[in-house]
This record gives structure tokens, C-alpha cells and sequence, in this order.
């Protein structure tokens, strides 16, 4: 056991250390064990590790480790780890890892890594250069540059992901994803998708995905999407720039620029370029189709109704002589 106030330098060390000012641990190249800190250990400024640094460790200020850290670490100013960290580890006020980051690991204000795997808590901003995989809680920023965001993630302000996000992901302000988002997601106030969006969404106010989104999706205030809208959706007013395919409720209005097929509800307008296969409209003052092929069936209710060139208010049906084809083509389509 060793207790020096001021200075300690150690090829290796193992027990209960206790250092006020200065710790630093040397490896030695080729000498397997060389440079490791085993045990308790608390330093009061500085500590330095060379290699490993094993077991339970406290560092009040600044921790630099080039190889491993394992077990459980508490670092209250800066910790540096060039290789891994491994356990369970707080960081008072940053954290910045260039190799991997393994376990249980709580952040107080910045984490700088480049692969996190495992619970990870962050107080304020989270840099990832690769990967971020697990469960994951990010008070204030998180940002995953190069590679992926997976597994259970909670961001309480704004998220951005530069390639694919998957798994189970809350952010409590706003979601940027360069990529696809994949899984379940709730987005408190904005998410942009800039590939495709699938699973279960849940945006608060504003969504918008650059391709294709499929899944159950709800959406407080307004959804954008550039191609195609599939599966359930919920929405105060959405655009699909593509189809629509499914079950939809709106609260004011639909706009469809291609076609749409299933079932779509709507408190004021509802409004479709066309029909593929069967579409049924609900919206308190007007449905409009502006384009109905003759292999479809399309059924209308409401104030006002458009089907192609023919009207007709409150309900409004079109190509029911379609329907038992209709029905053969999806028994066919399924194998029955």
C-alpha cells in the first residue's frame, strides 16, 4: 500500500493507492503485465497509465490511458483513453476515447468516441466517429458521424445520425438521419429522414423522409414524405409526394401526387392524383380523384366527391364491378 501526496511514478502497481497531485504508470515494450494499475486507486490530479489500468479507480481531475481501463473507473474532470475502456465508467466533465468504449459508461458533459457499446449516459454532448450500439441516453446533443446508431437510444435534445439509425430511439427535441431510420423512434419535436424511414415513429410536430417510409407512424402537426408512404399513418396534415398504401387518418388534409390504395380518412380534404387497385375516401367536406383507371373500385363519402369526371355528394362509388376481381387478384397475390 502506498500513499505518496505529491509524486508517484510505477512500472507496475498493484493494491491501494491513494496520490493527491500526480500518478503516472510506465509500460515497458515487450514486458507482458508492464504498466498496469491494479486495485483501488485514487489520485487527485493527474494519472497516466501507459498500458492497463484494472480494477476501481478514481481521478480527480485528468486520466490518460493509451491502452485499456476495465472495471470501474470515476473520472470527475478529463479522461483520454487512446485504446479501450471496458466497464463501468463516470466522467465528470469529458471523455474522450479514439479506440473502443465497452459497458456501462456515464458521461457528465462532452464524450468524444469512436465505437460505444452498452449503456451509455451522457449529461450534455456525445460525439460518435463510428459506431454507437446499445442502450443509450444523451442529456443534451448526440452526434454519430461515421457509422451506425443502434439499439435502445434516448436523446433529450437534438440527434444526429450521418448514416442509419436502428433500434428503439427517443430524442426529446429534434432527430437528424442522413441514412435510413430503422425500429421504433418518438422525435419530440423534429425528425428528418434522409433515406427510408421503417418501423413504429411517433414525431410530435414535424416529420419529413427524403425516400420511402413504411410502418405505423404517427405525426402531431405535419408529415412530408418525397416518395412512397406505406402501412399505418397518422397525421394532423401530410404530403406524399409518391403513393400512399394503407391505412391513413388526417386530421385537416391528404395531398397525394401519385396514387393511393387501402383506406384513407380525413377531417377536411382528402386528395389523390389517382387509384391503384381500391381506395376508400372519408372527409367531411371534399375527396377528390383526379384520375380513376377502369380496373379499380373507389368508394367516396362525403360533402363534396370527385372521382375522375364524374360527382356525386355524400357518396360517391366508382368501379364496383371490379370488386370480385379485385378480390381474386389478392387471394392470387397471397398464394390462396
Amino acid at each position: 500500500m502506498s500513499i505518496p501526496f505529491i509524486y508517484s511514478d510505477y512500472d507496475k502497481f498493484s493494491g491501494a493507492d491513494l496520490n493527491i497531485l500526480y500518478k503516472g504508470v510506465k509500460g515497458t515494450i515487450g514486458v507482458v503485465g508492464d504498466g498496469c494499475s491494479r486495485g483501488v486507486d485514487i489520485t487527485g490530479l493527474v494519472k497516466n497509465v501507459q498500458k492497463n489500468s484494472t480494477g476501481f479507480d478514481i481521478t480527480g481531475l485528468a486520466k490518460i490511458v493509451k491502452s485499456y481501463s476495465k472495471g470501474v473507473d470515476i473520472t470527475l474532470g478529463f479522461k483520454g483513453v487512446d485504446d479501450n475502456s471496458i466497464g463501468f465508467d463516470i466522467t465528470g466533465l469529458m471523455k474522450e476515447v479514439h479506440g473502443n468504449s465497452y459497458g456501462v459508461d456515464i458521461t457528465g458533459l462532452i464524450k468524444l468516441a469512436k465505437e460505444s457499446r452498452g449503456v451509455d449516459v451522457t449529461g450534455g454532448l456525445k460525439l460518435v466517429y463510428k459506431k454507437s450500439v446499445g442502450f443509450d441516453v444523451t442529456g443534451l446533443v448526440k452526434t454519430v458521424i461515421k457509422g451506425y446508431s443502434s439499439g435502445v437510444d434516448i436523446t433529450g435534445g437534438v440527434k444526429s445520425v450521418k448514416d442509419n439509425s436502428k433500434g428503439v430511439d427517443i430524442t426529446g427535441l429534434m432527430k437528424f438521419v442522413d441514412g435510413n431510420s430503422y425500429g421504433v423512434d418518438f422525435t419530440g419535436l423534429l425528425k428528418t429522414v434522409g433515406g427510408n424511414s421503417k418501423g413504429v415513429d411517433a414525431t410530435l410536430v414535424c416529420k419529413v423522409v427524403d425516400k420511402d417510409f413504411s410502418g405505423v407512424d404517427i405525426t402531431g402537426f405535419f408529415k412530408y414524405v418525397e416518395k412512397n408512404s406505406i402501412g399505418v399513418d397518422v397525421a394532423l396534415m401530410k404530403e406524399v409526394h409518391g403513393n400512399s398504401v394503407g391505412f391513413d387518418i388526417t386530421g385537416i388534409y391528404k395531398n397525394v401526387g401519385e396514387n393511393s390504395t387501402g383506406v384513407s380518412l380525413s377531417g377536411l380534404v382528402n386528395y389523390s392524383t389517382g387509384v391503384k387497385n381500391f381506395l376508400i375516401q372519408y372527409a367531411t367536406l371534399a375527396n377528390i380523384v383526379k384520375e380513376v383507371p377502369d380496373d379499380a373500385f373507389l368508394m367516396q363519402v362525403g360533402l363534396y366527391n370527385r372521382a375522375g369526371t364524374q360527382y356525386c355528394p355524400i357518396l360517391n362509388v366508382k368501379g364496383i364491378k371490379n370488386i370480385p376481381k379485385l378480390i381474386k387478384k389478392a387471394f392470387k397475390k397471397n398464394g390462396g
